[in-house]
């Protein structure tokens, strides 16, 4: 298992590196690329930005519920990518909290 290698006092979550690249028919389409952030215990974060900036994949990768085409998201220290279906859901549920944009109809 990937361990991250921040300081002591390790941050409940911290990404390092993420690029997300997807094809788009024959275009390539990088939201992100080499984006790193983390948060302590307590912090807030809010993603904020025009439709199509690549919010949404942010959160998708920071929750789990994608794989970043490089970079690693960790969990107080642990690499989500490369835990079990059960050590995730443990690792998260209590952790981090993501609301995700509803699509608007206007």
């Amino acid at each position: 298992m990937t361990k991250d290698p921040g300081l002591p006092g390790v941050p409940v979550l911290r990404a390092v590196g993420l690029t997300r690249r997807y094809s788009d028919g024959p275009r390539e389409v990088v939201p992100f690329e080499d984006l790193s952030l983390e948060l302590a215990a307590g912090q807030s974060l809010a993603v904020i930005g025009p439709s199509g900036v690549g919010k949404s994949t942010l959160l998708h990768l920071l929750g789990g519920l994608d794989k970043p085409t490089s970079g690693q998201v960790f969990i107080e220290g642990q690499s989500i990518y490369e835990l079990t279906d059960a050590q995730t859901n443990a690792t998260k549920k209590p952790k981090a909290w993501f609301c995700l944009p509803v699509p608007s109809s206007a």
